[in-house]
């Protein structure tokens, strides 16, 4: 089973087909190019908008956050 985690303060800048560049507000404006496959509906998901991410604990932990 897939455990996920929520980031809050998370910008959405652009998007394509395969995945979402976002911004991570709240981690010094770090950002991360995230694959649609490893975001759970509700999240963040229009270009511009800036929300909840809702991703894989696995590929959290991918890209350098502490869970």
């Amino acid at each position: 089973m897939n455990q996920s985690i929520e980031v809050e303060n998370v910008r959405l800048i652009t998007s394509t087909e395969g995945a979402g560049l976002f911004e991570f507000l709240d981690y010094d404006n770090e950002r991360e190019w995230v694959p649609w496959s490893q975001i759970d509906e509700g999240s963040v998901d229009r270009d511009g908008s800036t929300g909840t991410l809702v991703i894989t604990e696995w590929f959290a932990k991918k890209i350098g956050f502490e869970v």
